[in-house]
C-alpha cells in the first residue's frame, strides 16, 4: 500500500510541476481579468498538491513559482484579482514551511509599502 502512494503522490507531483505550472504562468498573463482571479484561486490546489497537504517539504522550487506567479498577480490592475489573491495567500498559509512563509510575509509588506515609497521619493 505505501509504495502504490509513493508512486501516485510522485506522478501527480511530476504532472503538477510539469503540466500545471506552466499553465498557471500563462494564465496568470491573460488579459481577461476574470481568468487571473479564477486561476488565482486555483493555486491553494495546486499548493496543496506540491505540498502533499503540507507534509512535503522537498517542493521548494515549484512552490517558489507559484509564490511569484501569486505575487505577480497581487499587482494586478483589477482590485477583485488582488482581493483573490490575499484570500489565496492567507489559504495558502498552512500548506508553507517556515522558510517560505517569512519570505511571503517579506514579499507581502514590501507590496504594501511600495506606494508608500514612491510617495516619499
Amino acid at each position: 500500500m505505501l509504495k502504490t502512494e509513493i508512486i501516485l503522490f510522485l506522478c501527480c507531483f511530476y504532472r503538477i510541476q510539469e503540466e500545471l505550472i506552466p499553465v498557471t504562468q500563462n494564465l496568470s498573463q491573460d488579459a481577461e481579468w476574470t481568468i487571473r482571479a479564477s486561476m488565482c484561486a486555483q493555486l491553494v490546489s495546486i499548493i496543496k498538491g506540491l505540498t502533499k497537504n503540507g507534509e512535503n517539504s522537498e517542493a521548494k522550487i515549484p512552490v517558489r513559482v507559484i509564490l511569484s506567479v501569486l505575487f505577480e498577480l497581487g499587482d494586478d490592475e483589477v482590485e477583485a484579482v488582488r482581493l483573490v489573491v490575499v484570500e489565496t495567500a492567507s489559504a495558502i498559509l498552512q500548506y508553507l514551511d517556515e522558510g517560505e512563509f517569512i519570505n511571503l510575509k517579506k514579499k507581502f509588506c514590501f507590496n504594501i509599502l511600495k506606494p508608500i515609497f514612491h510617495l516619499l521619493k
